[in-house]
């Protein structure tokens, strides 16, 4: 939208969202604070690139188009065969305060995770990717299942290779494919979960 120098946007992107989302963030409650924070830290950056009117607001305005459901339809079903399926589900996600409680409220999260079964990298001040295992460990201990009897499910290839390391199996989930939720089901049936 505003022409931005793609290396610097990459840059400054990726170190916003490093300080935010690998960072542990005790206190979030309120996010919507750390989100002005983030976007004003951004402005300060890019001041020379963006119109002087430019907000907080308007960024964050701006970037409600980018939380979006991935095969909806698809996707709902297959969690409610999952729950219906006594299966403990969780998330386990590099994420920030502020993108985690837009993403819960856009795609109905509430509906199928407990909110005890979350775990976020700003909670535990690690990526899925850090060696030590600190996400895949928090999500064990959280929800009190084996990481043995755990099967994660990302879209990137190095966080599935990092969560074997952790000794939990794990399923790549391509989410531009268009048969993604097929090739999810048929992995799944492949570890042993029963579904239609």
């Amino acid at each position: 939208k505003f022409n931005l120098p793609r290396e610097k946007l990459e840059t400054v992107g990726r170190k916003l969202y490093e300080e935010y989302a690998y960072r542990q963030i005790p206190e979030a409650r309120d996010w919507r604070r750390l989100e002005k924070e983030y976007w004003k830290k951004f402005i300060s950056e890019f001041r020379a690139e963006l119109p002087q009117s430019i907000t907080e607001n308007d960024l964050i305005q701006l970037s409600e188009g980018s939380v979006r459901e991935v095969n909806s339809d698809e996707m709902v079903s297959l969690l409610e065969e999952l729950r219906s399926n006594s299966l403990t589900l969780a998330i386990c996600s590099n994420n920030t305060p502020f993108w985690f409680e837009r993403q819960k409220a856009k795609v109905r999260l509430q509906n199928f995770f407990n909110e005890n079964n979350i775990v976020l990298s700003y909670q535990v001040g690690a990526p899925k990717s850090h060696s030590n295992c600190a996400m895949f460990n928090a999500v064990s201990d959280r929800i009190g299942v084996d990481k043995e009897e755990t099967i994660f499910i990302d879209d990137r290839q190095g966080n599935i290779s990092q969560a074997e390391k952790c000794g939990i199996k794990g399923i790549l989930f391509e989410t531009y494919s268009l048969d993604n939720i097929k090739a999810l089901k048929n992995a799944l049936r492949e570890l042993g979960i029963s579904l239609r």
